[in-house]
């Protein structure tokens, strides 16, 4: 535990971790990540054997780091196309997916929530930075367009309050 400093194994990861790893804490109990390998798994935060959810679809190689939204609004994710690469979130609502932003030609990475209502990535291409796109919980969508934060940021994070890290 924390206070001890301990550390305490929640599960084997089935296969190896590749690339594009990260896990995410959901409000739902579970931990979901994905390990750069395969589709998007989950594992019960006090242990226990982690299951595949959500095989990943035939377009795409792998998914990469997991976002649980607040409120169980699902779990973000980036879809790593064949034919695009990493360039897309997608949305699993617990059934199905879908994909919520693409941006051609990007290489999209650390996804983190704001609670000012928007999606926080890093991008790793041609615009590289700290971007923000608005987005709907209640919908599952962006409401609007992408636009630059910090062309030097990387790996962001918003506190409750609002406060960007990054």
């Amino acid at each position: 535990g924390l206070a001890s400093g301990a550390g305490v194994p929640i599960c084997r990861l089935p296969g190896g971790a590749v690339g594009g790893t990260g896990a995410t804490w959901g409000e739902d109990g579970n931990v979901w990540f994905a390990l750069g390998s395969g589709g998007l798994n989950s594992v019960p935060a006090a242990g226990g054997d982690a299951r595949e959810v959500m095989p990943q679809d035939s377009l795409a190689s792998d998914y990469h780091e997991a976002l649980a939204l607040p409120g169980g609004h699902g779990v973000l994710f980036i879809r790593h196309r064949l034919q695009g690469g990493p360039d897309t979130f997608a949305l699993y609502d617990g059934k199905s997916w879908r994909d919520v932003l693409t941006v051609p030609d990007g290489s999209l990475a650390r996804p983190a929530w704001s609670p000012s209502g928007h999606l926080l990535f890093q991008r790793r291409d041609a615009a590289p930075g700290v971007w923000a796109v608005p987005y709907s919980l209640a919908r599952g969508r962006t409401t609007g367009e992408p636009f630059l934060l910090s062309a030097t940021g990387a790996s962001p994070s918003a506190a409750r309050n609002g406060t960007l890290l990054y």
